[in-house]
């Protein structure tokens, strides 16, 4: 893989009597794993622009040195190869090295040197008595190139780097016309396979911290019998320098070239905070991946107390939010919001147990607040809360519970009633419907669903938009199956349809709020029909 570096035209004028000024553009081409950055020699500042300049030429001097270096980056590897050379030859039909006139004059040598860290003025001066120190670039498409090119052409890393100098010899009555050249910074490979693992992530916005350790996962691929090794390297905002953390890698089972990465942070890590990271993945021929694979770029993680709220902008169009507890590599807290939502912001925060009122003499294994405290859907959102079972034995840590029986409930102020939900045994999550946000709570209560425990606690309900009594709700899980309710007044005319959202908000089909009065409700679905009477009081 070629880097190329386009020495552009050499803008030289006509001898002057006392100088000239010689000037050179600089394209670069991608490579593999080289980073090229151009730097002034005085101040060592990087170069916006790609232009290299010689300036101005003394006539009775012959050796200059250009005002910019080559700060290349390349690995220190037995398997990477770095060389620089001309390539007049392609460029400009010429085969000669260095500097080229488009007249039939002779060209201008170019030497190059690489020095191992900054050198001085003195050091870094090309000279006649330097000249030998230093290495006279040779051209692609000279006949005897393969064979200079490993002593001649090739760059030799320390701690990573290559700084290289640029020196060109003018006699004096070459310096008319125009001379051009272009250089190649080639990268190649002595074994054939060049790419690094692949790696996977998802991202982490947010992530509650509880009394367990945090980890950070990924996935790397990698064509076996090569065993990729895995980093993360991570830190809070603020601090100077990135730390690795420990990691382990699983193969899959199902899949050769895929391994599980897992990671966990040393303790101590505080909240609130912001933790940074990026992975590196290395093959054994140390071709390297990154990712995110900017250099300098990184992952960025909200770290929130254990009962401290998360807060994420909505729009119309609803969303997802998703909160870790604990541990990112595991399903989290998710709420997935329906379109048509008016809400701009949505706040989650996780709840003391202990501070929760009990149901039927029980804590809730787990409890999340969801607000704005009262918004309606007029479709309902879906809502996971997860629990811990880090032992997988079926049962909630710290409680006995037994995790097949949980199912969200929601409180509503007084007592909790049941949502209901599914169970996902395998990740640690139940998932459940809600048509309105509350406090809701993880019970061991699971049961048949009856008749009796659908109906609307509410007899009686206030439809007028104070947040207390707005709706009459029905104790089921729309996603375990639909749901239809009908609405009928006292004369048996029915006055609303509702499919699939398990409340009546006192209004009909108009959407206008019904008169005061009794009505019946019809729920049907499930395998249930329920029936009943509720006043509406507004």
């Amino acid at each position: 893989m070629n880097r190329g570096l386009g020495f552009g035209k050499w803008d030289q004028p006509r001898r002057a009597a006392a100088s000239a000024v010689v000037a050179v553009g600089l394209l670069t081409l991608p490579a593999h794993s080289v980073t090229l950055q151009i730097r002034d020699v005085v101040t060592d500042e990087v170069q916006t622009n790609t232009g290299l300049t010689f300036g101005g030429l003394p006539s009775a001097k012959t050796h200059h040195t250009a005002r910019q270096y080559l700060d290349i980056g390349h690995p220190d590897s037995p398997y990477r190869r770095v060389y620089l050379y001309t390539n007049n030859t392609k460029a400009y039909n010429k085969t000669e090295a260095g500097l080229v006139s488009d007249k039939a004059r002779p060209p201008l040598p170019l030497f190059f040197k690489n020095f191992p860290s900054k050198p001085n003025v003195v050091d870094g001066t090309f000279s006649p008595a330097s000249e030998s120190t230093w290495t006279e670039m040779i051209e692609q498409g000279d006949p005897g190139f393969d064979s200079d090119k490993p002593l001649n052409a090739l760059l030799t890393p320390t701690g990573g780097k290559s700084l290289v100098y640029l020196g060109v010899t003018v006699a004096p009555s070459t310096l008319r016309g125009d001379y051009q050249g272009k250089m190649v910074l080639e990268e190649s490979s002595t074994v054939p396979d060049i790419v690094g693992p692949g790696i996977e992530h998802t991202p982490f916005n947010d992530v509650v911290l509880i009394d367990i350790p945090i980890g950070v996962g990924a996935v790397l691929y990698e064509e076996p019998p090569t065993v990729p090794v895995g980093t993360l390297h991570f830190r809070l905002a603020g601090d100077p320098v990135f730390q690795t953390a420990s990691a382990g890698l699983t193969l899959d089972p199902k899949n050769p070239m895929r391994y599980i990465f897992d990671a966990a942070l040393p303790a101590g890590i505080v909240a609130p905070g912001v933790l940074e990271y990026y992975f590196t993945a290395l093959d054994e021929y140390q071709n390297e991946s990154r990712l995110p694979p900017v250099e300098g770029d990184y992952y960025r993680a909200n770290l929130v107390p254990e009962f401290g709220t998360v807060t994420r902008s909505m729009t119309s169009a609803g969303g997802r939010v998703d909160v870790a507890v604990g541990d990112p590599r595991r399903p989290g807290f998710s709420l997935s919001v329906p379109a048509g939502t008016t809400l701009q912001s949505i706040s989650v925060s996780q709840k003391d147990p202990s501070l929760i009122p009990t149901f039927k003499s029980l804590d809730p294994v787990s409890a999340f607040e969801v607000g704005p405290s009262g918004t309606r859907f007029s479709r309902v959102a879906t809502l996971t809360i997860p629990y811990l079972d880090e032992d997988d034995d079926g049962l909630v840590d710290g409680t006995g519970a037994d995790e097949k029986l949980l199912r969200i409930y929601w409180f509503d102020g007084i007592e909790w009633r049941v949502v209901g939900g599914s169970v996902d045994v395998v990740n640690n999550l139940v998932s459940a419907s809600i048509s309105h946000f509350s406090v809701f709570g993880l019970f061991p209560a699971g049961g048949p669903v009856t008749a009796e425990s659908v109906r609307p606690k509410e007899k009686i309900f206030t439809p007028n938009g104070d947040g207390v009594w707005d709706a009459a709700v029905f104790n089921i899980n729309v996603g375990d199956g639909p749901i239809e309710i009908q609405i009928f007044n006292v004369r048996g005319e029915r006055v609303r349809l509702i499919t699939n959202v398990p409340e009546w908000d006192g209004r009909d089909d108009d959407g206008k709020v019904v008169e005061n009065g009794t009505y019946v409700y019809r729920l049907t679905g499930q395998g249930l029909t329920v029936t009943g009477m509720i006043a509406v009081a507004r």
